[in-house]
């Protein structure tokens, strides 16, 4: 699979952009848009502050690449003085009387043996870091559509919490009418308001956590502090949308479990075919920088063990009554060798052998991460699984959750069982509820996670 990198606009541009930024921010914070989810993650790919600084560097890193090759530019310098002579012991002739105009011109060409290696390791560190700014655009996405969900979640949990409040506000609104008709005691009517108390407690807990996550997102998108912002859909739909597109083989592993075999799939077993073929940015990242780093040790032992070859050139005259008069020039080759780099303990010798650590380190660095990865890939898709069963087993004890309560409620208006035993019932419905809400999120949270860790656009495993 193959995908294109994205390379930042050039410095020239930003300004343009910057505007247009500001004038479509500042706009939708005023009208308080409405974003869908991949609007939300194209403003963030667009906006967001962290990943324009990244660009920014990474343009540093593309010009630095891109000029490598200067250090054959000749180094070129001229002079221009004017003078007359003096004396302190006597008059001075004539012609040390003039006014006189001295000229001078001096060039120089540094031949480098390392230049190979020079270059090699300036496009080695500018591919890292286009590597690293696909990871950051990639991990900015995954932030944002976690951040999306994740939102819809406190949104979903706070309905459950305002249905939950109008069932209490009801509650004591009968029990108040109960004992108007002396059916209920006054002990009944106060729990119920402490109930009811309680729980508008814990819905403005939950509203201030929903504000909290749309200000986060909106900062993340690049709109301006306090921005009013709303989500399109709900959780529960997304978690349907995802549930109904289940690959094959993973609705098959729902449907036919092995009690013998507790243990989740590494990932053929419910992914078929699925593996490791396109390399992480990360992987590409750590690769370049070991790369760049070869290089660099390379270019250090070239100028260590091999001598500088330079030439030079330089002229100069004078302007005088008697016209042009040149003085001097002279052109000059010449071979330069430090020997220092013969000498242990030297600076010379110390810097390559930090080279050969930082070396070492790079390697053992990418084959950790490979090894992470592939972990990483094998503990995500173990939840997703868990996340789906999970999800099965607790829509049928909200169901039953849900059966529970309503019988409970009408025991309770028959006085068959007291008001403890009915706060239980709505509190069991209510934790079901939030708990199946949770799943969902766990579970679109674990499949935006592999898509992630196989580097494949996201939805590429549930279409």
């Amino acid at each position: 699979m193959k995908f294109n990198l994205i390379r930042p606009a050039r410095p020239g541009l930003f300004l343009f952009l910057g505007l247009r930024l500001a004038a479509s921010l500042c706009l939708a914070a005023q009208e308080g848009q409405t974003l869908s989810l991949e609007e939300a993650v194209t403003l963030a790919l667009e906006n967001n502050l962290s990943l324009v600084r990244n660009s920014l560097e990474l343009e540093t890193l593309k010009r630095t690449a891109g000029t490598a090759w200067n250090s054959l530019l000749p180094s070129l310098s001229a002079s221009l003085s004017l003078g007359r002579g003096t004396s302190l012991t006597g008059d001075l002739t004539e012609a040390r009387r003039e006014w006189g105009l001295d000229l001078g011109f001096q060039a120089g060409l540094t031949l480098p043996f390392s230049l190979a290696s020079a270059v090699q390791k300036a496009g080695a560190d500018y591919r890292a870091g286009l590597s690293s700014y696909q990871q950051a655009r990639l991990n900015l996405e995954v932030l944002v559509r976690k951040a999306y969900y994740q939102i819809l979640l406190l949104e979903a949990n706070l309905e459950l919490s305002r249905q939950n409040l109008a069932s209490s506000q009801a509650r004591l609104e009968e029990i108040s009418a109960r004992r108007r008709l002396g059916q209920a005691s006054a002990l009944e009517e106060l729990s119920a308001r402490v109930d009811l108390e309680n729980l508008r407690l814990s819905l403005g807990q939950a509203e201030t956590r929903r504000l909290n996550a749309l200000e986060d997102l909106a900062l993340t998108l690049g709109f301006p502090p306090g921005s009013p912002l709303e989500l399109e859909g709900s959780l529960e739909d997304r978690a349907g949308e995802f549930f109904n597109a289940l690959p094959e083989a993973l609705a098959f592993r729902l449907s036919n479990p092995a009690p013998e075999n507790p243990s989740l799939p590494s990932g053929e077993a419910a992914f078929p075919g699925l593996g490791l073929q396109e390399e992480s940015w990360t992987l590409q990242a750590l690769r370049e920088s070991l790369a760049a780093l070869e290089a660099e040790r390379t270019q250090r032992q070239l100028n260590a063990y091999l001598p500088s070859l330079r030439l030079s050139w330089s002229a100069s005259g004078a302007v005088e009554s008697k016209g042009w008069q040149d003085n001097a020039g002279r052109f000059g080759l010449s071979l330069s060798y430090d020997l220092a780099a013969l000498i242990p303990g030297s600076g010379v010798q110390n810097a390559l052998s930090a080279i050969d650590t930082s070396l070492e380190a790079a390697r053992l660095r990418l084959l950790e991460e490979e090894r992470l990865r592939e972990s990483r890939t094998i503990r995500n898709q173990r939840t997703i699984l868990e996340s789906l069963e999970t999800i099965q087993a607790l829509n049928y004890n909200a169901e039953l959750a849900r059966q529970s309560y309503q019988m409970s409620e009408a025991s309770y208006r028959q006085g068959l069982i007291s008001l403890d035993s009915l706060r239980t019932a709505g509190d069991n419905l209510l934790q079901t509820r939030n708990q199946l809400l949770q799943a969902d999120y766990n579970f679109i949270a674990a499949v935006l996670d592999l898509e992630a860790e196989l580097n494949i656009p996201f939805g590429t495993l549930w279409n």
